[in-house]
């Protein structure tokens, strides 16, 4: 991994959601732990609607008694910061608001019948829950899921999905399948 820490972008966001009127700061110079990973860190922070960024600057970062190796220069401040595309929450603008808003409402269609089909899909995992309580099967079959988690990667890498996002998603599926699976045959 590049990062000294990993960012954990969830608990931000979370907080955000639930208490927006705590301005939140983030230590790009901790994450990253390397200068060079700044702007990258820096543009996401203030994308996802942070208040601010933490940066660590020293007039000679080399002679830093601490944390040498993730300071910059003050020039090198100025740059950063030049650097980033301040953006805002909303806009006034009619245009963009209604395109938005058309956008959302196409998205949130296809968000209802993802529900629907993630519900359909566990009323099949729960037919299968029964028919391995009646056959004595168990409920972990390996070969089967590495199938599916190998069908699926390469499928969803083919669509341009990031591999991270196809299998956290596929996890929780597959956690929720045998979940619904241990409570069937457990009960």
């Amino acid at each position: 991994k590049p990062f000294r820490n990993s960012p954990q972008w969830g608990i931000p966001i979370q907080l955000l959601t639930n208490r927006p009127e705590i301005p939140i700061i983030c230590d790009i110079s901790h994450i990253a732990g390397n200068p060079d990973l700044f702007p990258s860190l820096a543009q996401k922070a203030i994308d996802l609607n942070m208040n601010g960024l933490h940066i660590e600057v020293h007039p000679s970062p080399a002679n830093a008694l601490s944390d040498a190796n993730q300071q910059i220069k003050v020039e090198q401040l100025q740059s950063l910061l030049s650097g980033i595309e301040w953006r805002s929450p909303s806009t006034d603008n009619p245009d963009f608001l209604v395109t938005l808003q058309n956008l959302r409402q196409d998205i949130n269609g296809i968000d209802d019948a993802l529900i629907k089909n993630f519900f359909k899909r566990m009323e099949m995992i729960r037919k299968i829950g029964i028919l391995k309580k009646g056959n004595q099967v168990t409920i972990l079959q390996v070969e089967r899921w590495k199938k599916i988690e190998e069908h699926y990667m390469t499928e969803g890498r083919a669509l341009g999905l990031s591999e991270s996002f196809l299998s956290e998603l596929l996890t929780l599926i597959h956690d929720e399948s045998m979940r619904i699976q241990y409570e069937v045959m457990n009960s």
